[in-house]
């Protein structure tokens, strides 16, 4: 069994623990790589950085299994796959394991607190050797504000959560009909109407609409944050952008990026590219889920489901 790994063992241990389903190339491969190679591999382990859609599936007949150490999946062609025979694999196969995985949405609970107490504007203060001043820097406590939650997965559920512990009013919406834990459930145009911060946690496929652009922008509070640490193509980053030039958002904050991975520079999100001239902008290079901790154990389950699943197809 020969399987291709898109992580370095030496930045991520974890990724070794593939070397028990057979042989492994461990290489950050490139679309040109793929195209030559990966006929000789039984098993892919995507990276999240070159896209692997039908025309490069095409080229490995002997490919059984595709997995993905994420639960989103828009960095590989799913269907495709599948319509060729090959198993996709990811962590939303064992939705018990991932309730431990709490990286992600700590990370989004960092963006909302950098956010609503002007955090980035802060620390340039001091970095900057400005005043010691704070009048301007005044931003707001949580407690009391309304936090609106759009997708209610696990990552969802658990903002909800932080945000009932600091004493927040919380709304949620999603596509599917939920019974949130501490907040109400409402149509879309009422959590934007209400909700001083707004976050991301819904699934997005290539090709969707985003579900914050312009429409969506009018409807929200004068003065709200918005928070993006699910995908990048949720937003309409030039609506988003031009709505906090107007002042009708008063930060946003991501972690994701339209077409985000770009071989050897940053994308060309226009929010990314307004980051270092304003100051109400946060940006981070999609680290929400890269915690030590989780990926050694994310690879590891990862490895078993692999495993698991080639068992299964084994006559």
């Amino acid at each position: 069994m020969r399987v291709l790994v898109g992580w370095d063992p030496k930045l991520y241990p974890g990724a070794g623990s593939f070397r028990k389903i057979g042989s492994c190339t461990f290489r950050r491969y490139d679309a040109s790589f793929l195209r030559s190679r990966l006929g000789l591999y039984d098993v892919l382990v995507t990276h999240l950085e070159t896209f692997v859609g039908d025309d490069l599936l095409a080229s490995a007949p002997r490919l059984k299994v595709l997995a993905t150490p994420s639960t989103g999946q828009d960095h590989f062609d799913g269907e495709a796959a599948r319509r060729r025979g090959i198993a996709v694999v990811s962590l939303g196969d064992d939705p018990a394991f991932l309730e431990e995985i709490s990286s992600t949405a700590e990370h989004a609970w960092l963006l909302i607190m950098a956010c609503a107490r002007k955090f980035r504007r802060a620390l340039e203060r001091v970095g900057e050797g400005g005043v010691w001043r704070n009048v301007d820097l005044r931003g707001r406590q949580l407690r009391g504000l309304t936090l609106g939650v759009i997708g209610y997965g696990r990552l969802g559920r658990m903002v909800e959560g932080y945000a009932h512990a600091f004493g927040m009013r919380v709304l949620v919406h999603d596509v599917a009909a939920v019974r949130p834990r501490h907040g109400t459930a409402v149509p879309l145009p009422r959590l934007l109407r209400e909700s001083d911060i707004v976050t991301l946690h819904a699934k997005w496929r290539r090709g969707e609409p985003p579900v914050i652009g312009s429409a969506a922008l009018r409807r929200m509070k004068r003065g709200a944050v918005l928070v993006n640490t699910a995908r990048g193509g949720l937003v309409d980053s030039a609506a988003v952008l031009s709505a906090l030039r107007r002042g009708r958002l008063s930060a946003a904050a991501l972690d994701v990026a339209q077409e985000e991975y770009r071989e050897g520079s940053l994308p060309a999100d226009p929010l990314v590219r307004a980051f270092p001239r304003c100051p109400d902008i946060i940006v981070t290079p999609h680290v929400g889920g890269a915690t030590l901790d989780a990926h050694d154990r994310v690879f590891a389950k990862l490895s078993s489901l692999v495993a698991a699943r080639l068992k299964r197809r084994s006559p």
